[in-house]
């Protein structure tokens, strides 16, 4: 421990998502068919990295959670077409068996699934934060004012008010 802070571990489920929370935005662009996704932090080379993989893991969940949906669907309207008897119903199963072959090439091809990146990751060349030498000599100078201010406030008030000649 050093001043008071925490020893490292390893990040927890609970601390990755409290972190993605507070430091991820994820904000429209113009007409709100975009969105830009943004990360926060002090390390600009990890936020392109930690974005990056974000944006693949939710990709690859997608397009599996579609193939298996998909699938799923094949298979229980294939059950329903064996037992059908009306052609109606029969190529009325057809067709949802059709549209589910549909989904599951769509989620099979390789190509971006569910995002897909206009403008790749990129890293500022320069801190976006406030710059720490500008802050600290700011704040010597705010403290310096305010003791002289009160040292002088606390020397006229001590002193009773001298009589008019």
């Amino acid at each position: 421990l050093i001043m008071g802070g925490r020893v490292w571990s390893p990040p927890d489920v609970d601390r990755v998502k409290e972190y993605i929370k507070t430091h991820l935005t994820i904000s429209p662009i113009s007409d709100g068919s975009l969105q830009e996704i943004s990360l926060t932090t002090g390390n600009p080379k990890f936020a392109a990295m930690l974005l990056s993989a974000l944006v693949q893991a939710a990709d690859d969940y997608l397009r599996n959670r579609e193939s298996m949906r998909a699938s799923a669907s094949i298979k229980y309207w294939q059950a329903q077409l064996d037992r059908a008897t009306s052609q109606d119903l029969r190529n009325a199963l057809i067709a949802a068996i059709v549209d589910s072959q549909r989904r599951a090439v769509f989620a099979d091809v390789d190509l971006p699934f569910s995002v897909e990146v206009t403008d790749p990751v990129s890293v500022p060349d320069r801190s976006s934060g406030p710059k720490a030498l500008l802050v600290m000599v700011g704040a010597i100078f705010l403290g310096l004012a305010i003791s002289v201010f009160w040292i002088v406030y606390r020397e006229f008030r001590a002193k009773p008010p001298m009589p008019r000649s």
